[in-house]
């Protein structure tokens, strides 16, 4: 299995700057924390964002890693929930892409809370898009993939409930979309359409969301307006036969 590097710095309102670092494998979800080896911040080791900036609200943030641009980064509450994805990710030899960037909203830090992060294999044929929704409520932000299938549509499920976009946000209203293709070198190639698309069960378009190639510039946060997300909804992208 692949290994990359991932960084993270985050700011909170307190002017305060909290940074992570760590070895991700591949298409494992995994917990970011503090790292004193890899940073000249003066501040703990081994150590989650909830423990180290208690207290504090975090207000921007930036994660990078050393091979391809992460599929999806979020922080996630003490409940397991997605409190809010983290907009700003970027492959970390580009310039600029470390920038810290403001989150859709600020984020109160208490003891529990988490950095998530998935890196993926970028090898063709193993195409990945990562999707985060996010909307006003406590309840209106989940992360999503999908894989893309040649010919045909691929239909994109929660990483918490494995649920498409319809049953995971029933009823929610989102208004942010942050898209990663992870390494969307080989997407080309792979795409017939090069946008993310929210369904109705009638089969007309509610939103369509731009996939960015993070390798080289970054991923920032969509402004997608007010989308209503209804049970029978399908989030999807499409693949060139």
């Amino acid at each position: 299995m692949t290994t990359q590097f991932v960084y993270a710095s985050a700011k909170g309102a307190s002017g305060k700057i909290y940074t992570f670092s760590g070895t991700a494998t591949d298409d494992t979800e995994f917990t970011l924390q503090s790292n004193t080896s890899t940073s000249g911040v003066n501040q703990s080791g081994a150590l989650n964002i909830g423990q180290l900036a208690e207290g504090d609200r975090i207000t921007h943030f930036s994660v990078t890693a050393s091979g391809h641009t992460p599929l999806y980064a979020y922080l996630e509450d003490p409940n397991g929930r997605v409190a809010m994805p983290i907009s700003s990710l970027g492959m970390a030899s580009i310039n600029g892409t470390g920038a810290l960037v403001p989150l859709p909203a600020p984020v109160l830090m208490v003891n529990g809370f988490t950095i998530k992060v998935l890196t993926t294999d970028a090898t063709a044929g193993k195409e990945k898009v990562g999707v985060a929704l996010c909307g006003a409520g406590p309840m209106s932000k989940d992360v999503f993939t999908a894989t893309i299938a040649n010919g045909t549509a691929a239909s994109f499920t929660s990483v918490k409930t494995g649920l498409p976009v319809g049953q995971a946000l029933a009823g929610q209203v989102v208004s942010t979309a942050v898209v990663s293709g992870g390494a969307t070198v080989n997407m080309a190639a792979a795409l017939s359409f090069p946008y993310v698309v929210v369904q109705s069960s009638s089969g007309s378009s509610k939103g369509a969301f731009n996939l960015q190639n993070g390798d080289n510039m970054g991923v920032r946060a969509q402004d997608c307006g007010t989308i209503r997300i209804e049970q029978n909804d399908q989030m999807e992208i499409f693949g060139k036969a």
